[in-house]
């Protein structure tokens, strides 16, 4: 798709696969991740990429080292919002989206971990999860 827009750009795909485990452990800005994004993001910083585009929901809780491997020079693009303004469009043009003002209530059930999933959610969602629930599955 980037490519039909802007043929005249040279293009680089680099799968950080480690950064999934690290953002969802909370390790976001430790030595260990710091040592992972510049293991993964050095070969990119010396080709010289101008914008680096964070391709999966988990990246950007790793953005201050991801920022301070690329310098200041790498624009960061963080893909979730872009998506969630699409899906937003979508739902809209099916007639099924609902603004804020009729949000219903959030439950979340997990099988597992709901300490861990909580801290994970908050950071993704940037607000308190109060209604998480441990369930059993047979």
């Amino acid at each position: 798709m980037l490519e039909r827009r802007c043929p005249e750009a040279s293009y680089f795909m680099k799968p950080c696969p480690l950064f999934v485990p690290l953002a969802e452990e909370g390790w976001l800005e430790c030595p260990i991740a710091s040592g992972t994004a510049r293991n993964y993001l050095l070969p990119l910083k010396k080709k010289r990429i101008d914008t680096l585009i964070l391709g999966c929901t988990h990246y950007p809780l790793l953005q201050k080292v991801i920022a301070d491997v690329m310098g200041a020079g790498v624009r960061l693009v963080d893909s979730a919002i872009p998506t969630a303004q699409r899906l937003k469009a979508l739902l809209k043009g099916k007639g099924i989206y609902y603004p804020e003002s009729r949000r219903a209530p959030i439950r979340i059930h997990v099988t597992d971990y709901v300490r861990n999933f909580t801290r994970i959610g908050e950071a993704f969602l940037g607000e308190e999860l109060k209604n998480v629930r441990l369930v059993k599955v047979p």
